[in-house]
């Protein structure tokens, strides 16, 4: 699985003979969101490619193992979701 931290809060998945979904995991009400995050967890566990676009850093580190860091549209880092989140911490603290 992949995540990238970003403007915005979605997430896209692609599978097999489709093109890509869209899931908005920041809206809703509490039912809604935990719905959206169980199908999203289940796709994680999938063979699916999952791109999670979040400012949660906490949910970021939870789902992702890997994480691209985009600021003012240029990467600041890749890589490890532990290393990557600390330098972003680092960074919004700064």
């Amino acid at each position: 699985m992949a995540g990238i931290l970003a403007a915005g809060s979605g997430v896209v998945w692609t599978r097999p003979g489709a093109t890509s979904s869209l899931l908005t995991i920041g809206l809703g009400d509490a039912r809604f969101r935990a719905k959206a995050l169980a199908a999203m967890k289940q796709r994680i566990k999938s063979d699916q490619t999952v791109v999670l676009v979040s400012h949660n850093a906490d949910q970021v580190q939870e789902m992702c193992d890997r994480v691209i860091w985009i600021e003012d549209g240029h990467i600041q880092q890749e890589g490890d979701t532990r290393e990557v989140l600390e330098g972003y911490r680092k960074f919004i603290i700064s």
